[in-house]
């Protein structure tokens, strides 16, 4: 027997229990959770027979995600002690896809294939040519198009 919170009133009653002592809210639950649009039985994851790593393993094997992503979904899961009924995981392609979007780009032609300008380099460039210098103020350049920002 574990005491988990009450979402209802958020006072901790026995997981045995069918409906909360204090508010009357109902304790047992369906197991079952829409995760991305399929429908799992997360059951497992208020057993305190299986160990905690053993958990993880299984939740980002089933969805596709990575341990340390599965980890944050246990561990709200575990706190409560309640199983939403939908949830939405990132997948690791869903990951790669958002870190992609997340790379400096060029403004003009939207290219990822830049280069830092040098200091040593826009200190010449002003040395040399003063204030007619297209390095003043610029710190990146695109290697596809050239156009400095």
């Amino acid at each position: 027997m574990a005491l988990i919170i009450c979402p209802e009133c958020g006072k901790q009653v026995s997981d045995q229990s069918d409906q909360c002592v204090y508010c009357g809210y109902p304790i047992k639950q369906n197991t079952n959770c829409t995760i991305n649009g399929i429908k799992f039985d997360l059951g497992f994851l208020l057993d305190d027979k299986i160990e905690y790593g053993t958990k993880c393993r299984m939740f980002a094997l089933q969805h596709g995600c990575e341990i340390g992503q599965s980890r944050y979904y246990i561990d709200k899961i575990i706190e409560t002690g309640i199983i939403p009924k939908t949830l939405t995981v990132k997948t690791v392609d869903d990951v790669i896809k958002e870190q992609e979007t997340l790379k400096p780009h060029c403004p003009t032609c939207g290219s990822t294939d830049i280069q830092k300008i040098s200091g040593t380099k826009r200190w010449l460039s002003t040395g040399l040519f003063g204030l007619a210098s297209s390095d003043i103020g610029k710190s990146m350049c695109c290697k596809k198009c050239g156009y400095k920002w």
